[in-house]
């Protein structure tokens, strides 16, 4: 019963700096690690009803959620924007469950700790305020919101895009 969270999760390498051209050699010891971090997934044991967030992973909890509820008062933006940051405590909670399981696969455990740690939900916090956030709040406010510079065609392409259900993307390689 997956959600698809975990198949988000990429791993990003690249062995040249900026002022370097041409193809990127792979790095062989992360592409290992990876494989050996998603096998090791597949056979860790869960006991997910047994998971709970440390004192510490809690404050965190707490401090990302005022934070939420502050953002939400302080700018002004759409019911769209609204409704889609009443999921990020969700999100969160996935998130850094997410981070947990990979973080017992590497460390080749049978299963999975029971308890997550700061650590594991101030990845997934920065990885929410950081990232995804200032995206979304751009999404939702330059594309579908009122933003300048969002035109009529786009908001219409977006609108179908985002009902449609049995679209599905097609990367080319």
């Amino acid at each position: 019963d997956s959600d698809g969270l975990l198949q988000r999760v990429l791993v990003y390498n690249s062995l040249r700096d900026a002022a370097t051209s041409g193809e990127i050699p792979a790095d062989q010891d992360a592409i290992r690690r990876w494989r050996r971090i998603v096998g090791n997934l597949y056979r860790l044991r869960t006991h997910l009803d047994h998971c709970h967030f440390s004192a510490e992973a809690q404050d965190v909890f707490r401090r990302a959620e005022a934070w939420l509820s502050d953002a939400r008062s302080a700018v002004k933006m759409s019911e769209a924007a609204q409704e889609h940051l009443a999921k990020y405590r969700g999100y969160l909670a996935r998130i850094a469950l997410t981070i947990h399981c990979i973080e017992c696969a590497d460390e080749d455990r049978e299963a999975v700790r029971p308890e997550i740690s700061h650590d594991n939900i101030a990845q997934a916090w920065a990885l929410l305020r950081d990232c995804l956030f200032p995206h979304a709040m751009k999404f939702y406010g330059e594309v579908l919101g009122t933003g300048r510079g969002a035109s009529a065609a786009i908001k219409q392409v977006c609108a179908y895009i985002l009902c449609r259900k049995d679209m599905a993307l097609k990367l080319k390689r």
